[in-house]
């Protein structure tokens, strides 16, 4: 599976972790405020933007097609 994560605090950094650990997820495609480095080791793909911007994050989500999306 291919999975995006939506933010870059603690909370995604374990969330991160788990799914990178996981024979199902293939792809881990990371869209955060910042760049926390652990998270970005984990993923396939890692931008920074505002994870406010209603528009920037379904353009991201487009470009990589995850197969679902979990908002930290």
């Amino acid at each position: 599976m291919k999975i995006l994560l939506i933010g870059n605090g603690a909370r995604e950094h374990i969330i991160a972790e788990k799914l990178a650990a996981s024979p199902k997820c293939q792809e881990l495609f990371v869209y955060g405020s910042a760049v926390n480095p652990g998270i970005k080791k984990l993923a396939s793909v890692y931008e920074v933007g505002n994870t406010n911007d209603g528009a920037a994050i379904p353009k991201f989500a487009e470009a990589h097609r995850p197969d679902f999306a979990i908002v930290g």
